[in-house]
């Protein structure tokens, strides 16, 4: 008889009655059962083996020897256990720190751990792997023998060919959603060809839009289509610009929503090529706008799934393909608002954010040398102001600005991170970062001059992204006027401010940029007062107030600076601290560097709103008081937004 274990039964019935398929009574005292002792058969009872029941409860309740040899807590434990689907956006909880010896280098090395199984990793998303699998798929270029299309940006946005489709030029299409993507497409092109105002509701470009305005409210409640989610992405392009800024924020809500719901919409062909096009190009758009205005971006990473098409009319200077790069620029920004800038991470240690943004830099690094060294890749031989061509210039002027303002952000916040005591690893790092800064300010604001001051330039490129170079260049001069640099540093801040008054002229004073040269003239009028002292006197006298800031600061300035006996600003490592803090306020001032909270949640400086400029909401007095000039007709269902133009066609109500 087979001993039973653990592992294994026998069975109440022997094989040759299991075989026949009749009761068994069981084995009797001769270990043979009734029917086998008839027959005058051999009767063996079999033995099964066990299935083995997984354990469920040891995935989320680690042992004691996998806990203590891991270095685990009870409370990281229960963070091991916790699943949410916000794991899968957002970086995984941070392990207790430990201690790790950095070494010095550039952005990417100084932070480098050397233990790789150590770190901090960011996830990977489906996301990535569709932008990685685009990357390596070969593309081909558009054809040399192409035809201009009449919207120069055409190959920046290449998405609106059913408004550009010239087939059937006397067809009257009679969908709104149509109307306004052709219309608007229309005032985009009336923009590049010379059209466009910095005012709004003036020139020929803003009469085309407004008949785009005139059917939005309409379209809000047409069903989704491609063709409506093609015409609010078009109106959100528009309203990049200085013109429509006001509407930016609505626009760029509007398409997320419509891209939201199309996305479980089953679309095959041409329709499935428009779609992925329109989202692609609102992505990178959305991503960094939203970053660059400080607000948190509408688009779920992780529920992207739709390929990214070929866009031959994207290719430029051969094959390089401004589209995808274009894409994967804004998945590194996207990245880097997630795992950095998020509230969730705002309790993370020191560690966690070095190790992020080493991370970051390194795929910045990767990004940059992708591109082609003809003028689009920032730090090559050859310089963007060679380039001849109009539009790739604007490119490749977009891909510096791109780099060199994400550069500058992880760096400062690098700064804020590194520690901040007197070793020389740490001093080295620290001078180090600050280089970095300089460089990156300084690349910027050497840019600056071939910006295209027109009303299609996007504002974060014509003002916000030069303008924050600007300010940290203006402090690094206040506080190192000293410094070799200062000179190079002064004629920088003096090309910014000229670029700033040719920007209020050109705008008519749509733009006020003025005030930029008044803080330019500040930095030299506090450069020659230090330079008029004699290498034994003191600094300046400044107000009693910053006297008082500076009191409450730790010394420190870059290693190896000589100051010629004058004595060093006292400073924080984030750079400056204009405003009186009291003895027991924490040790951060109101900078985009050091803001008063958590040292670990940084928050970002919004320089779009310094321009002061009266632009009108989206009021209904306004649009019927200025178009209605063009056409004095109302309909009941357009009076939400102004007057529609007189058409040679009727409109249908469904889309």
């Amino acid at each position: 008889m087979v001993t039973n274990t653990q592992s294994s039964r026998i069975h109440k019935s022997c094989d040759a009655c299991t075989t026949r398929k009749v009761r068994c009574a069981g084995p009797s005292a001769s270990g043979s059962c009734s029917n086998c002792i008839r027959r005058k058969t051999e009767c063996v009872f079999g033995t099964r083996k066990l299935a083995r029941r997984p354990n469920v409860q040891k995935q989320f309740n680690p042992t004691k020897s996998t806990t203590s040899g891991s270095g685990g807590t009870p409370d990281a434990t229960q963070q091991s256990c916790t699943v949410s689907v916000l794991d899968f956006a957002t970086s995984p909880p941070p392990r207790p720190p430990e201690p790790k010896n950095r070494s010095s280098g550039g952005p990417a090395a100084e932070l480098d751990t050397g233990h790789a199984a150590e770190r901090y990793r960011m996830p990977e998303l489906l996301v990535d792997r569709i932008i990685n699998r685009a990357r390596k798929a070969p593309r081909r270029s558009r054809p040399v023998t192409e035809s201009i299309n009449y919207v120069r940006g055409n190959g920046i946005f290449a998405f609106e060919s059913a408004a550009a489709n010239q087939e059937k030029p006397n067809s009257a299409p009679r969908s709104k959603s149509w109307t306004c993507l052709y219309h608007t497409v229309l005032a985009l092109g009336c923009q590049y060809d010379g059209g466009g105002s910095f005012q709004p509701t003036e020139g020929e470009s803003w009469k085309l839009f407004s008949i785009a305005l005139a059917n939005f409210t309409d379209l809000m409640v047409l069903p989704d289509t491609v063709t409506a989610f093609q015409a609010v992405t078009a109106m959100f392009i528009y309203s990049l610009g200085v013109a429509g800024i006001a509407l930016e924020h609505i626009l760029m809500s509007e398409a997320i929503r419509r891209a939201q719901n199309l996305a479980d919409a089953k679309f095959i062909g041409l329709a499935a090529d428009a779609y992925n096009r329109t989202f692609w190009v609102l992505y990178s758009l959305e991503k960094i706008t939203t970053f660059h205005h400080g607000r948190p971006s509408g688009i779920v990473d992780c529920d992207i799934a739709c390929p990214i098409p070929h866009t031959p009319d994207s290719f430029f200077s051969g094959d390089f393909d401004w589209f995808l790069c274009f894409v994967t620029h804004a998945r590194l920004l996207s990245r880097a608002c997630t795992s950095l800038f998020a509230v969730g991470v705002s309790h993370y240690p020191g560690d966690y954010y070095l190790d992020t943004i080493e991370q970051l830099t390194v795929e910045l690094e990767d990004w940059r040398v992708s591109l082609p060294d003809n003028g689009f890749r920032p730090g090559g031989q050859t310089k963007a102001h060679s380039i001849v061509d109009d539009q790739e210039r604007t490119l490749a002027l977009a891909t510096h600005f791109l780099y060199y303002s994400f550069l500058l952000t992880m760096t400062r916040m690098a700064l804020r991170h590194l520690p901040s005591s007197e070793a020389q690893p740490d001093c080295a790092r620290r001078e180090s970062a600050m280089k970095t800064v300089e460089h990156s300010a300084s690349s910027l604001l050497e840019l600056v001059p071939i910006i295209d001051l027109a009303p299609y330039t996007p504002i974060w490129m014509m003002a916000g992204i030069p303008v924050m170079a600007f300010f940290v260049l203006f402090e690094l001069v206040i506080h190192n006027p000293r410094q070799q640099q200062t000179a190079a540093n002064l004629a920088l801040l003096d090309v910014m401010s000229a670029h700033c008054n040719r920007m209020d002229v050109m705008s008519n004073g749509a733009l006020p940029g003025d005030f930029i040269g008044e803080f330019a003239h500040i930095a030299r009028s506090y450069v020659i007062e230090v330079d008029r002292r004699t290498p034994t006197g003191n600094t300046p006298q400044a107000p009693s107030n910053t006297l008082q800031a500076s009191s409450f600061c730790p010394q420190w300035s870059l290693p190896n600076v000589d100051n010629y006996g004058f004595a060093p600003l006292q400073v924080q490592p984030g750079f400056s601290d204009m405003s009186p803090i009291p003895a027991s306020h924490p040790a951060e001032s109101m900078d985009a560097d050091e803001m008063t909270m958590a040292a670990s949640h940084p928050a970002g400086t919004d320089v779009m709103s310094l321009f002061g400029v009266w632009i009108p909401e989206l009021e209904p007095m306004f649009y019927q008081g200025v178009l209605g000039q063009y056409d004095g007709g109302f309909t009941g269902a357009q009076q939400g937004l102004g007057p529609t133009p007189s058409l040679s066609y009727e409109y249908d109500n469904n889309s």
